[in-house]
């Protein structure tokens, strides 16, 4: 199942490939059972058609001057015959009821295609039309907001304050500026809740719940009087309108819905008015993103529960049709209509037919990919540089990115033996299950834009891994050499992971199955090429590598990296050193990374050993 889960969502251009697939796979079963079941009662019928006959065949009665007044053993042996017809119908009722049987767990089966699978189906393609919508969407409000801003940093820059004519707004004992008074404004519009309400006559849309706005108002210290004298004004002046469209005064009790989103003023400074403008655009912005991320993951669950359901059925399928004819085949044995050829012979094809690795075979080669609907990272408004963690290249952190760093510590010890030290990483994490954390941890090497051991050398491995399978230390100093060849941020990153994959299979034998799962688990999360097709998808060797990464961790990767328990290493480190070994020259080749230096290459005359300096 989780091989399933892993290897039908889809590609990047389209994540639910896997699912449009999964579903072409289940609608021909479908096909196929309609098909098996048009079969048997058609079986049923000729069946029926024969008994009756063969009843009527005894129950026919014989002329006087024929074999019913004759005493000859001929007339006994007819007569005997013709009353089995009896005997030999009842062996053909005994059938009918048998393929009778049969037929129930077909249409259950068909039923359970239709009502569970065929509505999720149609239900994730929809979504994601609606997804492709919200996004271009959340695009074009994102642009337009960045435009604002931008106009909002020109006017800043030309320093213009023209002469502006102050209004202030009596709330009680309260005296707001325009500027305040459209402050709290859109605090109201961008911190409250809003949400759709359903009418017969339509949908309203951004709607939002009368306590809700009373109850914010009372958080930023206003009183009751004050807060409903402020929501009364806003009602009357046309600010709110209530969505029953006659709510006067104010009541926490109905919703309402913005019509006017700010005060105007005469000669207000145009950097204001941009300034507003700006907010409103970038609320706009983010709350298209909501929407969006809402959208997405309403879709990766659907995703995640029609393959949880498809692929049983699937295996039910198959484990039906086995049976049926089964059956069928013993059915046919009671009137005797089955030579022994044919039964000896579709026997064979019965036994040889292994429901569970025929779903596997299904999965071998049906798979799409491995790549959900990205997340989607909304700007920051006003622009602030960005925070991003995932999607985001290694090269942009100094060494090890420090979601691994944390992750991994918290997957080594789910209790911190020195809770001072690593308070931080327990707080945010310990409240998660382990599950939870290894699937952040595959999102996020999935999500990188280059994966961790580079599309670079998807190829070279794939022929390295073809032309050296069988010589084990040709091929180990060959795949040194290639790793040795990654980025610093790539190497460092890959030593630290495989050094704490590694640990987990210590004390397990180098054939164990568990071993081989993992591999199967992680390889395409570790090497991805840089473009997808349905033949890369077919590819084994990102597994191979994860394996030889587990088993020969320390010949393939050797670097200063710190263990997952000791502090992070300083951000100024200056150098780190790795080691190439060269079959041919008899060497070792070290390559020195610098900050100021570069990249650059010293080659020692005698062969030596892993160095770690």
């Amino acid at each position: 199942m989780s091989k399933a889960l892993e290897n039908f969502y889809g590609t990047a251009k389209n994540p639910c490939a896997g699912i449009m697939k999964l579903h072409a796979l289940v609608l021909r079963d479908s096909i196929q059972t309609e098909e098996l079941i048009a079969f048997l009662r058609q079986r049923i019928q000729i069946e029926e058609i024969y008994c009756k006959s063969l009843c009527e065949l005894k129950s026919k009665v014989l002329g006087n001057n024929g074999f019913a007044n004759s005493e000859k053993v001929t007339s006994v042996v007819f007569l005997k015959y013709k009353s089995e017809m009896g005997t030999i119908a009842n062996g053909h009722q005994l059938m009918i009821e048998r393929l009778q049987a049969m037929v129930p767990p077909l249409e259950k089966y068909l039923s359970d295609c239709r009502s569970s699978l065929t509505p999720k189906a149609e239900s994730i393609h929809n979504g994601w039309k609606r997804y492709e919508k919200l996004l271009a969407d959340t695009l074009r409000l994102e642009s337009f907001a960045s435009k604002k801003y931008s106009e909002l940093d020109e006017e800043l820059k030309c320093n213009r304050d023209p002469l502006e004519q102050q209004r202030n707004v009596i709330i009680s004992n309260r005296a707001l500026d325009v500027d305040y008074f459209n402050d709290l404004l859109s605090e109201l519009q961008n911190h409250v809740n809003c949400e759709d309400i359903w009418r017969i006559l339509g949908n309203l849309k951004d709607c939002y719940n009368g306590d809700d706005l009373f109850t914010y108002l009372k958080l930023k210290g206003w009183n009751e009087i004050e807060a409903r004298e402020f929501l009364n004004y806003l009602v009357q002046e046309g600010f709110l309108k209530a969505c029953t469209g006659r709510a006067i005064p104010f009541s926490t009790q109905i919703f309402y819905q913005w019509k006017r989103t700010a005060m105007e003023i005469q000669n207000e400074p145009v950097y204001k008015k941009l300034k507003r403008e700006a907010t409103r655009a970038a609320f706009e912005a983010n709350k298209s993103a909501k929407q969006l991320e809402s959208v997405r993951t309403s879709i990766d669950l659907q995703m995640s529960d029609y393959i949880q359901l498809a692929i049983p059925l699937l295996l039910e399928h198959v484990k039906l049709v086995k049976s049926t004819i089964t059956r069928c085949v013993e059915s046919e044995k009671i009137p005797g209509n089955v030579n022994n050829y044919m039964g000896n012979e579709l026997q064979i094809y019965l036994e040889t037919l292994d429901p569970e690795k025929e779903i596997k075979s299904v999965i071998d080669n049906e798979k799409t990919g491995i790549k959900p609907i990205p997340t989607f990272v909304p700007k920051s408004f006003p622009p602030i540089p960005s925070r991003r963690v995932f999607g985001v290249p290694l090269t942009d952190s100094k060494r090890i990115p420090k979601i691994m760093r944390k992750c991994l510590s918290y997957l080594e010890d789910t209790f911190a033996k020195t809770p001072s030290a690593h308070l931080d990483v327990w707080n945010d994490l310990r409240k998660f299950p382990p599950e939870i954390i290894v699937a952040v941890l595959k999102q996020y090497l999935l999500e990188l834009p280059v994966s961790l051991c580079s599309d670079e050398l998807y190829e070279p491995l794939k022929i390295l891994y073809l032309s050296k399978t069988d010589d084990s230390r040709s091929r180990l100093n060959s795949l040194r050499n290639m790793i040795a060849t990654l980025p610093t941020c790539h190497f460092q990153t890959l030593t630290f992971l495989a050094n704490y994959l590694n640990s987990l299979i210590i004390n397990l034998d180098p054939n164990d199955i568990k071993i081989t799962n993992l591999s199967n688990s992680l390889g395409s999360y570790i090497l991805r090429p840089k473009v997808e097709n349905n033949l890369t998808i077919l590819d084994k060797h990102p597994q191979r590598l994860v394996k030889d990464l587990i088993l020969h961790c320390h010949e393939l990767v050797v670097s200063d990296t710190t263990p997952c328990n000791s502090p992070e290493s300083s951000e100024d480190e200056s150098a780190s050193t790795r080691v190439i070994f060269l079959d041919e020259d008899n060497c070792s080749l070290r390559s020195f990374i610098t900050k100021k230096t570069g990249y650059s290459l010293t080659i020692d005359g005698e062969s030596c050993k892993s160095i770690n300096e």
